[in-house]
């Protein structure tokens, strides 16, 4: 009886070790999370060895509220999204929700919301006025992004992939697209940096709205996840929320409570 006793308190002590295991490589509070964006001006860009931006500051707020000294990275869209579909501790925003990555993540938010178009040259003379009619053309798409899945799985082929629009709007410039979709809170401000004359371009279908969300990995855990959620809709009652995204966009109306 002594021997099964024995055998029955190691049984026990491993069971009590791998317990004791598995919080290790989860993310268990808000300054083990890895906060990241990217290149979306206004919504989030680098400045200097600073992120900045809407979505930046109402995040930053967040941490601010929850005393975390965690820092917030710019890093290109793929490996972000890569990185938080793969590890335990990403936190990317703004991510676009959509029904395909509902189950990847959890999600805090709306962060914001925008429109997609179609984009054309005005002197192209094209009309886009459904998604049907766009499969006929050419269109520009950022890498990886929310808007490529989304034309991918409504049947277009004629998808050209590019890391960012700022590429895919030089080369609608020079005839080699016959169009760019895009987001409206960010295509607006592109158009000016690339010093492209206004009357030059031309909104054509709008084929979505999105909402932008912090999408955090699946290992977060659910305590963590639930702190972030209060924390943003304190904000949003507070009216600090209203004021950060009346500061960044003007006239454009803030998501409310979810």
């Amino acid at each position: 009886m002594e021997g099964i006793g024995g055998k029955m308190k190691k049984v026990f002590f491993v069971v009590l070790l791998l317990g004791s295991l598995v919080p290790f490589g989860l993310a268990q509070t808000i300054d083990d999370l890895q906060f990241m964006t990217e290149e979306f001006p206004p919504i989030s860009y680098r400045d200097g060895n600073k992120a900045k931006g809407l979505a930046v500051e109402i995040v930053q707020e967040m941490l601010n509220r929850n005393q975390s000294t965690n820092k917030i990275h710019v890093f290109p869209w793929a490996r972000a999204l890569r990185y938080t579909k793969a590890k335990n501790n990403g936190a990317l925003f703004g991510t676009t929700w959509t029904e395909q990555r509902d189950s990847l993540f959890h999600w805090v938010g709306p962060l914001v919301i925008a429109q997609s178009s179609f984009y054309t040259k005005s002197d192209s003379n094209l009309v886009i006025s459904n998604l049907e009619q766009a499969k006929d053309y050419s269109i520009g798409t950022q890498f990886a992004s929310s808007n490529e899945e989304f034309l991918k799985t409504h049947g277009f082929t004629k998808l050209y992939s590019n890391r960012d629009n700022s590429l895919n709007l030089k080369m609608l410039m020079v005839g080699r697209l016959d169009a760019v979709a895009g987001v409206n809170l960010v295509f607006n401000q592109l158009i000016d940096e690339l010093q492209i004359n206004t009357n030059d371009i031309q909104k054509q279908h709008t084929f979505r709205t999105l909402k932008l969300y912090l999408a955090l990995s699946k290992g977060v855990p659910e305590s963590t996840v639930k702190q972030l959620r209060h924390t943003l809709d304190t904000m949003k009652r507070d009216g600090t929320f209203n004021q950060i995204y009346n500061k960044w966009l003007p006239g454009e109306i803030p998501p409310g409570v979810e």
